[in-house]
């Protein structure tokens, strides 16, 4: 039976070895396809846990990272994730194509240190405007696509320092796609509950710092009827 629980088990290098990547497909991890990366450096291997264990899962873990952590080709991360919020915002026939969006400003990751959270908002690509796609863009965030049984769909992310920051910045998404979107929109946000960034300096997504967060906040505006002026 394939894991349901609301955790994510994703692992993320930038180099592995070909014994590394074989290992943990052992285990239950399977490849993820991503394509058209933006805005960050590009993994070489990115999967996913889709075995059968439940997450959280103390042995799982501690087997995977042992494994990265003896891997001297190893460079990247592994991370678990709990699901806080997910949200649908349907698509308007009425929305607001004359706002134009600050773009988020994205810092590297001091060594040692990893991302608190992070949101993911997805859209099928052929079934949002060229216009609208563009006006999302303008907010600069890091995003990939990838393939699924109803087209070609792309990802938007961005990390946070701190879960308070993600939920934020999850309500302010929220609003701007009510605003902004022909066709529905996919958005969560997910804690970071577990982390191993190896070696200390590892490249991985690049961080919205909070006091950035706050400039951006407040550079926007919200009618009183939860739109966007």
């Amino acid at each position: 039976m394939a894991n349901l629980s609301s955790y994510d088990l994703h692992l993320s290098a930038l180099s592995i070895s070909a014994d590394s990547r074989r290992a943990v497909e052992d285990l239950g991890f399977v490849r993820d396809e991503f394509a058209n990366n933006r805005h960050c450096v590009a993994s070489e291997y990115h999967a996913t846990y889709r075995g059968d264990a439940l997450l959280p899962n103390d042995a799982l873990w501690d087997d995977v990272r042992r494994l990265l952590r003896h891997d001297v080709t190893f460079s990247g991360h592994l991370e678990e994730e709990q699901l806080c919020q997910r949200i649908i915002v349907p698509g308007s026939t009425v929305a607001d194509g004359s706002i134009r969006l600050v773009p988020f400003i994205l810092s590297d990751v001091l060594p040692g240190l990893h991302k608190a959270c992070d949101i993911h908002l997805g859209v099928q690509i052929d079934a949002w405007s060229e216009k609208k796609l563009a006006l999302l863009d303008e907010l600069r965030m890091v995003s990939f696509e990838k393939p699924t049984a109803d087209g070609v769909r792309r990802v938007y992310t961005i990390t946070c320092e701190s879960v308070s920051d993600g939920e934020v910045a999850f309500a302010a998404l929220e609003h701007i796609l009510s605003a902004v979107c022909d066709a529905p929109a996919r958005m969560k946000l997910e804690r970071t509950s577990r982390y191993l960034r190896h070696p200390s300096n590892a490249i991985g997504l690049p961080l919205v710092r909070a006091d950035s967060l706050q400039a951006w906040l407040g550079s926007i505006t919200f009618k009183s009827e939860g739109g966007l002026s």
